[in-house]
């Protein structure tokens, strides 16, 4: 079940199922940025958004049920497209969207740096000018974004852009644990390093041989990767594996 925000905010993701590329241009990104603003105009506020290849993220304000019916309109509209324009057999998102409650002021300033910042760690792009996330409307107030919430906190744009291009992460990242006592304040695994960990733990190429793995083989794969530090997300994002499956792990 999912978790309720007291504040109707959440951080919501979705991901190409086996990490396949979600936007082949900037056709597939113009029409996922044009449905965005189209459904979610009557029960969804977007107070930041960012498309990256083969996933994208969203910071939304709503009930959980308008949430769940608009992203599931959300995610079926572009499969329809998607597959009809590329010739696609078959699911294009994985599994079911995340959804993470954002249950304070702090956790709101760290999602929204998380998500403009995203292209960086990912290295599409040195700064957040990144022509397909929300950054550029939170600098020039205008697009299809609500920015008015996250802007209050600083007294100008300049002020906000310093604030997401500083390179230091020891006070601003998003949280990848899902239980609120496992949270911590200290700086997370990178991915180079957790992939190493699992091939020590695991062996050469174990977030392919991973996938294949079935009952409690791979249950048991997981827990070692969680056991040796590697929160829930970054086992998702490394593996391709839903985050749902791995959690029950």
């Amino acid at each position: 079940m999912r978790q309720q925000s007291e504040s109707g905010m959440y951080h919501v993701f979705s991901r190409g199922v086996g990490r396949h590329t979600l936007f082949e241009d900037e056709e597939d990104y113009q029409f996922f940025r044009t449905i965005l603003r189209r459904y979610s105009a009557n029960s969804v506020e977007i107070h930041g958004w960012c498309l990256m290849p083969n996933h994208y993220h969203l910071l939304l304000r709503s009930s959980l049920s308008d949430l769940a019916r608009f992203t599931a309109r959300l995610n079926t509209i572009y499969a329809t497209y998607y597959n009809n324009r590329h010739g696609h057999v078959g699911h294009v998102f994985q599994g079911r969207y995340g959804c993470e409650p954002i249950s304070s002021e702090h956790q709101l300033l760290i999602a929204i740096r998380y998500i403009h910042r995203n292209p960086i760690e990912a290295g599409l792009s040195t700064t957040c000018d990144y022509p397909w996330s929300s950054y550029q409307e939170y600098l020039q107030g205008s697009g299809i974004t609500e920015t008015t919430l996250i802007g209050s906190y600083f007294p100008d744009s300049t002020a906000l852009a310093s604030f997401h291009e500083s390179s230091s992460t020891e006070d601003y990242r998003f949280i990848d644990d899902v239980a609120p006592s496992l949270r911590s304040r200290t700086r997370p695994m990178t991915d180079e390093l957790a992939v190493t960990i699992g091939e020590n733990a695991l062996g050469p190429g174990w977030r392919d041989a991973i996938i294949s793995l079935v009952g409690e083989e791979k249950t048991a794969a997981l827990r070692t990767l969680k056991a040796k530090g590697l929160s829930i997300r970054q086992i998702e994002r490394l593996t391709g594996i839903g985050r749902d499956i791995v959690a029950r792990a």
